[in-house]
């Protein structure tokens, strides 16, 4: 969420700005307040300055502001004249051990030394707590560069490839920040739909099918290789039955199969399959027998069933359902939001996603978390006070349904509600 915030407002165009962008986004810029300018400066509207003369060269096109380590260690020579190894020794402390006690010793140092090469002892404490703001966990440009460079490359792909990127990633999970359900939105959002899985088109991996995306067979709870392998191996298959002579599959397997729409294209009625597994190691059923009559699950049930078994929803999200009573009672869904004006009251509403307490300056506690629904994602902040009286339905209760109420805050191209008030979504549709 910070880093999609940072480029709603940075509006980065060269790989120089997303190198920039990855190192900004850590607890020590954060905490030493150097986005704020870093972003101002960026866009022209705050003045480029620099503390010393000496500190151009080595801060020119970060804006005036320490991002990298290597500009730490640059600082400590210029400065006050460290040799490579003392600088060096700067860096490990602040990037590796952060103690105070070694912090306050070479910053005692660094100000002796710079204040013998004739700097004001102000100017030479004023430069030093610049670079001790940084602190805590900043990166080597290098490592930056090299998350740049993967960002770039990623955006040309979800530019120019959506649904194969999107299958790509889909079939890695779980990695990275997001997971399988909030991927199929985003890929949705741009126009991406999705295939239910088949027994007999199914791959083990995500594929892409005519622009669509065909969700894999390894997806399905509780799928193993060895059973994967026979399902793929013996393909195609004329009936279920079949199915199950080839793979001898395990009834708990079947079961999420079944509730994933996998022999839809070999029976319609999933009801009628799950009453037919205690009778497929007996053989009766390839002997003619057929059990008939059972009306299927409703469309609501196999919407939730497939939820339970894929953990993604196949193109409708969960809060299609909501949507009507919603919109009676007032609350706006993400896209929605993105057309209001900056400090207006608003309603939303969605899945809770990643919720995080980052370290802040000032010690107090905020904290962070996405609300998702079928439009997108909305971000929402949460100062101490509210997260006193709402705390425990962000982090005690798991991923579910909630309520937020708050002002919409706008910066740049990006927004997200600053919340005043939190529910379970079921209890806040009388607000």
């Amino acid at each position: 969420p910070a880093q999609r915030a940072l480029q709603s407002q940075l509006g980065a165009s060269e790989l120089e700005d997303l190198v920039a962008s990855l190192a900004l986004i850590r607890p020590g810029p954060i905490k030493g307040n150097m986005v704020g300018p870093f972003i101002a400066r960026h866009q022209g509207l705050e003045e480029v300055t620099y503390l010393h003369p000496g500190l151009e060269p080595i801060l020119k096109k970060t804006k005036g502001v320490v991002l990298f380590q290597e500009q730490v260690i640059q600082i400590a020579m210029v400065i006050a004249g460290f040799t490579p190894g003392e600088a060096d020794r700067l860096r490990r402390v602040m990037s590796h051990s952060r103690s105070r006690r070694e912090m306050e010793e070479l910053g005692r140092f660094f100000v002796s030394r710079a204040v013998a090469r004739g700097m004001e002892l102000s100017l030479a404490e004023k430069i030093f707590s610049q670079i001790a703001g940084y602190a805590s966990y900043g990166f080597c440009e290098a490592h930056a560069a090299a998350f740049a460079e993967t960002s770039y490359k990623t955006a040309y792909l979800v530019c120019h490839y959506p649904a194969e990127y999107f299958a790509a990633l889909l079939s890695h999970q779980p990695m990275g920040y997001y997971g399988a359900r909030t991927l199929g939105v985003e890929a949705r959002r741009r126009g991406i739909n999705f295939l239910p899985p088949d027994i007999n088109k199914s791959g083990a991996d995500f594929t892409v099918e005519e622009g669509a995306i065909r969700i894999s067979l390894r997806q399905v709870r509780e799928m193993t290789g060895d059973v994967l392998a026979r399902i793929l191996q013996k393909r195609p298959y004329r009936s279920w039955t079949e199915f199950y002579r080839w793979v001898k599959a395990p009834r708990h397997l079947l079961q999420n199969l079944i509730f994933s729409g996998a022999f839809d294209s070999l029976h319609p009625n999933r009801k009628q399959l799950l009453w037919q597994i205690p009778f497929l190691p007996k053989g009766f059923l390839e002997n003619g027998m057929e059990v008939s009559g059972i009306e299927d699950f409703s469309e609501k049930e196999k919407r939730r069933q497939e939820l339970e078994v894929l953990g993604m929803e196949i193109n409708e999200h969960e809060m299609v359902r909501w949507r009507e009573r919603l919109k009676r009672a007032g609350f706006l869904d993400s896209h929605s939001l993105k057309q209001l004006k900056d400090g207006v009251p608003v309603k939303t509403a969605g899945l809770l996603v990643r919720p995080h307490r980052p370290p802040t300056r000032s010690g107090k506690i905020v904290v962070f978390f996405s609300l998702e629904d079928e439009t997108g994602l909305t971000d929402v902040t949460v100062f101490q006070d509210v997260y006193q009286q709402y705390g425990q339905l962000i982090f005690g209760r798991g991923p579910g349904l909630l309520a937020v109420q708050g002002y919409l805050q706008k910066k740049g191209r990006g927004f997200s509600i600053i919340a005043a008030k939190i529910a379970l979504l079921k209890k806040a549709l009388s607000w």
